[in-house]
């Protein structure tokens, strides 16, 4: 295969962008869809040499997978061994078991499907994740099992033969992203199967192409400048306009993929376009792109996990410079030995890669099935108890069913046949709740769990929102609310979500003004599917809400917005701990000025005020007495020697028993939680 310089320089054009969007430079929104570029010229490389040594009758698969072996394993390796000292230093013990995991998918090449199977609503934020750019490796490895595979069974049948199936294989692949982006958002970001089509763009160039000249010329010289042209605008198109909302792989991934098709198919050396894609410049960051890209990535994890706060933009353009001086030096000296066979062979890179595998995974194995954070911190006369992420409840050693299934419905029976039935109905901030609940296990006859993760209580909303996209339907409310109608007890419903994402159609920061940069939700309206004012439909659907309630409840109790931290609250004590020892040094690293999260509640707070003086049935519960000092125009993350948050926004369980009694006290029980300290 003839060496196209300017196919380094398109590598350039994939990998810069990628990086500036890891770093969070908002002008690379859609840095991301460098990826894309890399898999659309990985597919035209690889195809092209399997066309050409099949065509000679030198094609073998061992050597095939050599090749991968030599320009892929010998640099990764070396990064994920870099990063384990560090990762034990800097990552907290949830983070740290996490990363012995994705050792162990990496290097099988499955860590594509171990960040699919983690992106739940409760995993760990993804930008603390070393390894986590490892999927698209995994991904194109995967590939790399079953295209050679493929070409050596169907090569007889003749190029027609071969690029009909290709051609379906790669509509039916599309499509499947399309359908995915929709319904299931994860599994079709890492995949396999949503990203074949963006490799087998790459393969029609190669099978094009491959009888050209070295200086193909396939039109006109301007027609083909001009092609090139399109190309870089659709790629840097993308780049700007793109977002981690857009529907992603989809259609909207023709743009940069269908662009660089138009950049290896019309750029020729002898071009103008061909020979701005040659400068050295360009040509030398592409030369060194694949280890830039594996370098970037940990870097700037492991920066996150040390750091108290994100990294401003000197410290990131420092990160970055080091990563360009990491990259340069592994390309030299790891990516070219490793690759020149004469220099090193076959056995050498056969037991270096064995070696280090089973090292590797044996380790990763290790800190993952042994390494269990401790339940404990001490901070010099103060022992905290860490809180755990909840994800479910255990009720007598067996599972609850939670209705993310509208059938579904987590049911406890409770020790007074003739108590009320108590209902807890809302999203996440409800379900966390239940443990405390279920602790007590007195004063109510039954207790239900309605709760759903990322859908609150609204009665004709339907919400959409990221992987919960198309489940919290209007449709599912009314059967939650159905389902307290039928009931014909007395009864207390307990409502509690993360209101303020509802209610602004955002996230939060702890920043002056409390608005996140990033889109969090969006309210849909019912009756036309057209998004809508979120304060305006919030208000509407919550008084809707409330008054359906208050025909069938004989109590309402709005467990009413506490603050959002904006770090893993949890993490952020880990942190500490590495560098200090002083409770005093902890509650003012975890403490967040008032100002902004008034700004965020207050709105919020007077729909809640104003729908209690409508109804006598209805009483609120305020979590921000416990969790934030007014007067002092101050919040916590932890306060008395207890940690107040399980995550970043999630309250912990000694948070939840002090809600759940003062709901005991409201439903006229005087027992406190004298019995749960």
């Amino acid at each position: 295969m003839q060496y196209r310089k300017e196919i380094d320089g398109l590598r350039a054009i994939a990998v810069l962008p990628v990086i500036f969007f890891h770093a969070g430079f908002e002008a690379f929104a859609g840095g991301f869809v460098g990826v894309d570029v890399f898999f659309v010229i990985s597919g035209y490389l690889i195809s092209t040499v399997i066309l050409r040594e099949m065509s000679e009758s030198g094609f073998t698969l061992t050597r095939f997978y050599e090749r991968r072996a030599r320009r892929i394993l010998p640099a990764l390796l070396l990064v994920m061994l870099c990063c384990v000292p560090f990762a034990w230093i800097w990552m907290s013990p949830t983070e740290f078991k996490d990363f012995g995991q994705s050792l162990v998918a990496t290097t099988f090449f499955a860590s594509n499907v171990l960040f699919w199977l983690e992106s739940g609503y409760f995993a760990g934020p993804a930008e603390l994740k070393p390894l986590l750019h490892t999927w698209s490796l995994a991904v194109e490895e995967q590939y790399y099992l079953l295209f050679p595979l493929f070409m050596i069974t169907t090569w007889q049948l003749g190029t027609r033969w071969m690029l009909g199936m290709l051609g379906a294989i790669a509509i039916v692949s599309l499509f499947l992203a399309q359908l995915g982006a929709i319904n299931s958002t994860s599994a079709n970001f890492y995949l396999l199967h949503s990203r074949g089509w963006e490799l087998l763009l790459g393969v029609f160039a190669g099978f094009y192409l491959f009888d050209k000249e070295e200086n193909h010329q396939i039109t006109s010289r301007w027609i083909g400048e001009f092609m090139v042209l399109l190309g870089v605008m659709l790629i840097v198109y993308s780049v700007i306009t793109f977002s981690e909302w857009t529907p992603y792989p989809s259609f909207w991934t023709l743009l940069p993929t269908v662009g660089t098709l138009l950049i290896i198919l019309f750029s020729t050396s002898n071009s103008w376009s061909g020979k701005l894609l040659s400068l050295k410049p360009l040509a030398g960051i592409g030369l060194i792109s694949y280890s830039l890209y594996l370098w970037h990535q940990p870097l700037f994890a492991l920066a996150r996990s040390r750091s108290l706060v994100d990294p401003d933009l000197v410290t990131y353009c420092f990160l970055i410079a080091v990563a360009f001086l990491l990259a340069y030096l592994s390309w030299r000296y790891v990516e070219n030995p490793f690759r020149n066979r004469s220099k090193i062979k076959i056995q050498m890179l056969v037991s270096t890669i064995l070696v280090c595998s089973i090292f590797l995974s044996a380790l990763g194995l290790s800190i993952h099935l042994s390494y269990e954070p401790s339940s404990k911190i001490q901070f010099g006369n103060h022992e905290l108890q860490i809180p755990v992420k909840f994800g479910g409840i255990s009720i007598e050693g067996n599972q609850c069913s939670f209705p993310d299934i509208p059938d579904q419905v987590c049911e406890l029976k409770g020790d007074r046949a003739d108590e009320e039935v108590v209902y807890l109905v809302g999203d996440s901030h409800a379900r966390v709740l239940s443990e405390s609940f279920f602790k007590r296990r007195e004063g109510y006859s039954s207790f239900y769990d309605l709760t759903a993760s990322g859908c609150p209580f609204l009665l004709n909303t339907t919400i959409s929102r990221g992987r919960f996209k198309n489940r919290c339907t209007a449709a599912y409310q009314l059967e939650r609310l159905n389902f307290i109608k039928n009931d014909h007890r007395r009864k207390t419903i307990v409502l509690s979500a993360r209101w303020p994402v509802y209610f602004f159609g955002t996230g939060f920061n702890n920043t002056l003004g409390g608005i996140d940069r990033r889109p969090d939700t969006l309210l849909i309206s019912n009756n036309n599917s057209q998004i809508v004012n979120n304060k305006a439909i919030f208000n509407t659907r919550l008084v809707e809400t409330i008054n359906e309630i208050d025909k069938v409840a004989d109590r309402i109790i709005i467990v009413m917005p506490t603050h959002t931290n904006g770090w893993d609250v949890v993490a952020r004590v880990h942190k500490v701990s590495k560098f200090t020892s002083n409770y005093q040094d902890l509650e003012q690293y975890l403490r967040i000025p008032y100002e902004p999260i008034n700004l965020r509640l207050d709105e919020i707070n007077q729909i809640f005020h104003e729908e209690m003086k409508r109804s006598d049935k209805m009483v609120l519960i305020n979590p921000i007495e416990h969790t934030c000092d007014i007067t002092g125009h101050t919040c916590f993350g932890v306060r008395n020697d207890q940690i107040l948050f399980a995550d970043e926004d999630h309250l912990s369980s000694y948070m939840n028993d002090l809600i759940v009694a003062e709901i005991y006290s409201v439903m006229g029980h005087t027992r406190g939680d004298e019995n749960l300290r």
